[in-house]
């Protein structure tokens, strides 16, 4: 067996790989990550958060301006019209020669609310890099100036605060942080990028080793894509969503000033639980149709809820469920 892509690693855990390619080695796997996060993007977007992904670089070629219009009217998703057409050359020009590129793909995160994340472990940031590097193919993630900052003294790369009449609220003149400072949203846009290695799957010839350890000369067949940028948008994008909707959920659960939308929600949620429960309930009761040994369960039921202080009408409602 040829020793390339994922064999040797797969093959040394697994003990065995499927060349034919697929299963978690194949970008198919994150059909179901999109799906997950169509429906937390919904409920973010609910609360006025937006999620901008789109491809900032490929190759050496990298965008000039942020069209957030235009991503989805170039096949490359580029957030640069100008800049998408020098793209796609250059990506046709490696498919041409057998060849791959890679990329750098960026997600901005716009109306984030402040407090999400935690000082220590499930730092905002640690939680999106775990969720965006677990895409196949992402080879670094940084956030705000990223690795520029190995460059800057502190006093360049300090976020230094101000408070704005226009928004209403404290930003910073820099956002360097990327949105989150000590592991915790600051309220401004959260900027991530994420790069995306070229694909192994080239027709191109290349030297690897067989299993017995001897050279051998190969080539990959079939369709593959010669830059997974494009596709890798939607993904990050959906990663991105589910991390932030978890935080926010958590966040929500914490807070005291909640507003009335999220109070009627959660009631809601309450709600949808309770019939299910309910609905559950009758179905589990019609097996102990006539059975009279459960009325000493019933008055320990009274007792617990009368120890937590439920009205009287509340209580009376309790006391007649429990004996149908």
């Amino acid at each position: 067996m040829i020793q390339t892509l994922n064999s040797y690693t797969f093959l040394q855990k697994y003990g065995v790989f499927d060349y034919r390619g697929g299963g978690r080695a194949s970008g198919r796997e994150t059909a179901t990550r999109v799906a997950a996060g169509a429906l937390a993007r919904q409920l973010l977007e609910s609360r006025g958060i937006e999620i901008h992904g789109y491809t900032r670089q490929v190759g050496d070629i990298e965008i000039d301006k942020v069209d957030l219009d235009v991503v989805e009217k170039n096949p490359v998703r580029a957030a640069d019209a100008a800049a998408a057409e020098r793209m796609a050359e250059l990506i046709r020009a490696a498919r041409d020669q057998g060849d791959s590129i890679g990329g750098v793909v960026e997600v901005i995160v716009k109306n984030c609310p402040p407090g999400l994340g935690e000082p220590v472990f499930n730092k905002l940031q640690a939680d999106l890099a775990g969720a965006l590097m677990s895409i196949g193919a992402i080879k670094a993630f940084e956030m705000g100036s990223g690795f520029d900052t190995a460059g800057l003294k502190g006093s360049d790369n300090n976020d230094a605060f101000y408070y704005s009449d226009d928004t209403e609220s404290f930003i910073t003149r820099s956002n360097n942080a990327g949105g989150v400072l000590g592991g915790i949203s600051n309220g401004e846009d959260l900027v991530m990028r994420i790069t995306v290695k070229p694909p192994s799957s080239i027709s191109k010839k290349q030297v690897t080793a067989d299993h017995d350890g001897k050279d051998v000369e190969f080539s990959i067949g079939g369709r593959h894509d010669p830059c997974i940028c494009p596709r890798v948008v939607p993904v990050a994008e959906a990663m991105v969503a589910l991390v932030l909707l978890d935080h926010l959920l958590m966040q929500e659960r914490l807070t005291k000033d909640e507003n009335e939308d999220i109070t009627r929600e959660k009631i809601s949620n309450i709600d949808q639980h309770l019939l299910l429960l309910l609905t559950q309930r009758e179905e589990m009761k019609a097996k102990l149709e006539g059975d009279e040994s459960r009325e000493e369960t019933l008055q320990r039921l009274r007792k617990q809820a009368e120890g937590l202080e439920l009205s009287e009408e509340l209580l009376t409602e309790l006391a007649g469920l429990l004996k149908r």
